[in-house]
């Protein structure tokens, strides 16, 4: 499910949760409350999605534009993928 994350994208998956909780957001918005320029913004988002964090969506009639939602990542959820870890030796 959920990846482990380095402490700066964890600071910024906060920064997105106090701002959106589960909600929807566009990419706009999340550069704003980011406050980091347009190209860093889109590599954490990216990261946030490639570790399992975040999801991403493209709007049908436009596919340039994405929204992203913060995944309902559960305890037990995270738990389990460290569990699942420990098993393969990592």
């Amino acid at each position: 499910m959920a990846a482990y994350l380095p402490r700066f994208l964890l600071k910024y998956l906060s920064q997105l949760y106090q701002e959106f909780s589960f909600n929807e957001f566009n990419f706009q918005d999340a550069v704003k409350v980011l406050d980091l320029d347009v190209g860093y913004a889109g590599q954490v988002l990216s990261r946030l999605v490639e570790a399992g964090w975040v999801a991403k969506k493209r709007d049908p009639s436009d596919l340039r534009k994405k929204s992203y939602r913060i995944l309902n990542v559960t305890f037990d959820d995270i738990m389990r993928d460290i569990g699942d870890a420990a098993d393969d030796g990592e």
